[in-house]
């Protein structure tokens, strides 16, 4: 696997984009330049997904590598404190993967807050 630009970087400043007790589906909208689509990923039903690669299935190999790219250990947190994420976004215009990665955090006992951490080319 190999990684491309990064659209979003990981940083400790980034704002959680939905909650649990958001009662509409919220939505992380990014431009990919290479083909001028807006990519869209679905948020609020991620806040059901504990595992750390919850969705697409990802080799080995790939976890390896993803965990690598990102200088991860075992017990490894997301930058806004929570248990981090990855899956794959794909753009519906040119089909162009992404490494969607998001913190789920859990500040007060029910109530969890998803911050998209990183969106990266996936080449």
């Amino acid at each position: 696997m190999n990684f491309g630009t990064a659209l979003r970087s990981w940083s400790t400043f980034h704002q959680p984009n939905a909650k649990s007790s958001d009662r509409e589906s919220k939505f992380f909208t990014f431009d990919y330049s290479g083909c001028g689509n807006v990519v869209q990923a679905a948020l609020t039903e991620r806040l059901q997904d504990w595992e750390m690669f919850p969705r697409y299935p990802f080799s080995e190999q790939e976890q390896d590598a993803i965990q690598r790219h990102y200088s991860m250990g075992q017990w490894s947190h997301s930058p806004c404190g929570g248990g981090i994420h990855f899956d794959r976004v794909v753009c519906p215009v040119c089909d162009r993967q992404f490494l969607f990665s998001y913190g789920i955090h859990e500040p007060n006992n029910g109530l969890l807050l998803l911050t998209v951490e990183g969106v990266v080319e996936i080449n």
